[in-house]
């Protein structure tokens, strides 16, 4: 079984954020697409100006992970525990 598989299969939301600079985001339509013919639970953003690290990435330096792509992270997490009461 490949993790795609594994993902879609297991019926666990899930959130996927891609960095839009980084090349690895391609992937992320592929995703909604599998997600949704399988009727999976996966929920696919992107942080447009944001690296692998979903940091900002200035001349080739790296910084921390952006605090607005946690602070949507914490919301997705808050919206699964609304759903569940």
């Amino acid at each position: 079984e490949s993790q795609l598989e594994a993902l879609l299969g297991c019926g666990k939301p899930a959130l996927a954020i891609f960095g839009g600079l980084d090349a690895m985001s391609v992937h992320g339509p592929v995703l909604e697409i599998e997600a949704d013919r399988a009727g999976a639970p996966v929920v696919v953003e992107y942080a447009i100006d944001r690296g692998h690290q979903l940091s900002v990435e200035r001349d080739g330096k790296i910084d921390d992970i952006d605090p607005a792509v946690v602070d949507r992270l914490a919301d997705w997490i808050d919206s699964l525990r609304e759903t569940s009461e």
